[in-house]
């Protein structure tokens, strides 16, 4: 099974994804911590995303074939992250075929709130919200907690100027697939509201 996650940012795709990787037993692909691990070798990648900006298609193709050809992809996968634009989306159909599209319908204000109060961990990409932990650094692996470079108001607002240009087609392109969700739950109610869905069909 082959499923991809659609949402603005801060929408809880990661979350969402970890969640269905337990239940289904699929590879967890953050394509966001994938383009992060390229950027700490390549400047200009890394320019790109602090600055808020998406790569290129035909490198983030070259990237995301690379990774899905991996042994612990050949069981299916949720891809947290990508496509976020029409062009990518038919770009994914040229590597291989979705059986879902997971959209999490979350409002601006929600997105603002839940990423002005985000920190990263920088070692293992663990996420946290500061209304819900009061440490400084990682309880996985220790690490100091830090403010992404694109969690920042300004490049926060321009991702999601980006996310609501690209919206309407993705949904479009993969209405035959598509499930919607309720972003604005709780974690446990947003996992369990997608696999039900899942299972439906």
């Amino acid at each position: 099974m082959k499923i991809v996650l659609i949402g603005a940012p801060g929408s809880g795709k990661g979350t969402l994804a970890a969640g269905l990787e337990r239940r289904f037993g699929l590879k967890h692909l953050s394509f966001g911590q994938i383009v992060r691990g390229v950027a700490k070798t390549n400047p200009r990648v890394k320019a790109l995303i602090d600055g808020g900006n998406m790569i290129d298609d035909a490198l983030a193709k070259e990237i995301l074939t690379g990774r899905i050809n991996q042994p612990d992809c050949q069981n299916g996968f949720i891809l947290d992250g990508f496509p976020r634009s029409l062009a990518q989306a038919k770009m994914l159909k040229e590597i291989m075929e979705i059986d879902f599209a997971i959209y999490l319908k979350i409002s601006e204000s929600e997105v603002f709130r839940r990423l002005g109060n985000r920190l990263s961990c920088p070692n293992c990409n663990a996420v946290y919200s500061r209304q819900n932990y009061d440490q400084d650094v990682c309880k996985t692996c220790g690490a100091k907690l830090v403010v992404r470079a694109d969690d920042t108001t300004e490049t926060i607002k321009k991702r999601i100027e980006i996310f609501n240009a690209n919206i309407k087609d993705l949904l479009k392109f993969y209405k035959n697939q598509l499930l919607e969700i309720d972003a604005e739950g709780t974690p446990d109610a947003v996992v369990q509201a997608a696999s039900n869905l899942i299972m439906k069909e």
